[in-house]
This record gives structure tokens, sequence and C-alpha cells, in this order.
């Protein structure tokens, strides 16, 4: 497994009983961009699945939670905050999606990646189930889960970092 992203500035937590200003936008763009990966690191179990009319939600809202599900990993989200645990991105792809693996790209800030993280999953986005936790070493980190079927995916931040947490793109793969 690899990781996530952040980068430097103001210190903020969240949790599910804080109170937290995030914002919610629709993708609108769904062609993505060329990317590319370093060799090796694209993940293995098969076909990416589109995001559709994913929509985000994340705590600290920071800059355009929708920009981790648009499809195009030229644009990301941003913490805007030193990372701390309690952080989280949550996804909603609208219709439940079956998926085996997960790739998280930080980007091109290198520095932006989680130092480590909970991803789980949900149906309705209240009852929760965990899919794996890991350490974040870099820009992608690619996790693969048993074959899950869910409407939501909420990756949660439980490490500490000056960095900022930033997400260019979240993938599922079938």
């Amino acid at each position: 497994m690899e990781s996530l992203t952040t980068s430097s500035v103001a210190s903020s937590t969240c949790s599910a009983s804080t109170a937290c200003r995030s914002r919610t936008r629709t993708s609108r763009d769904t062609a993505i961009r060329p990317f590319t990966w370093p060799r090796g690191a694209l993940p293995a179990a098969g076909r990416l699945l589109p995001p559709g009319d994913a929509t985000a939600t994340a705590c600290p809202s920071g800059d355009n939670p929708a920009a981790a599900v648009d499809g195009d990993a030229s644009t990301r989200w941003s913490s805007a905050a030193a990372q701390a645990p309690g952080q989280y991105l949550r996804a909603d792809f609208g219709t439940p999606r079956r998926f085996r693996e997960i790739a998280v790209d930080s980007g091109d800030n290198l520095g932006d990646y989680a130092r480590s993280w909970e991803l789980a999953a949900s149906n309705d986005g209240t009852h929760w189930r965990t899919l794996a936790t890991g350490r974040g070493t870099g820009q992608l980190t690619t996790v693969r889960v048993p074959p899950t079927r869910a409407r939501y995916v909420r990756i949660t931040n439980t490490g500490t970092s000056p960095h900022w947490w930033s997400i260019a793109d979240l993938r599922l793969y079938r």
C-alpha cells in the first residue's frame, strides 16, 4: 500500500461528532485528462469504474472536495490545514458500486499524502465498515479490499503531519 496526500498550515481535527462546515459539489467533468503514474504503480485489479455523478464532502472542507472524484488527476482536493487524526474525505457515488481495489493519488504535491489512514465503505452514509487501514509512504496508494458493494467510500486520516492532505484522484476498480 502507498499513500494519500498533505502539506502544511493550521491544524484542524474532525470526527463524526465534530461540527465541520463542508462543501458538497457535483462532479461535472467526467473526461480524464492525461496523467501518467510511475511504471509499475498502476492498480492491478482491472477495470476502472467511471466516477459518474460522484460528489464528495470533506472535513476540513479545504479546497474543492469534488476535485478528488471528478476523474481528472490534474485537479485535487486539499485540506488547507496540517494533517490531524479525524480529517476525512467522503465520496458518494450516487448508487452502490462493486469494487475490489481503490487507488488514491495525491497528485504532484509529493508531501501531501496521508501518513496513516482508514478506508471505510457504507451503503447509507451512516453505518460504516472498515475495509483497510495503513500507512502512507508516497504519492500513490493502492488498496486491495475484499469484493465490496457500497455507495459511499470514506478515507479518514489517522496520522499527523505539518503537511496538508491532498487527493487528486480517488478511483475504484472492479
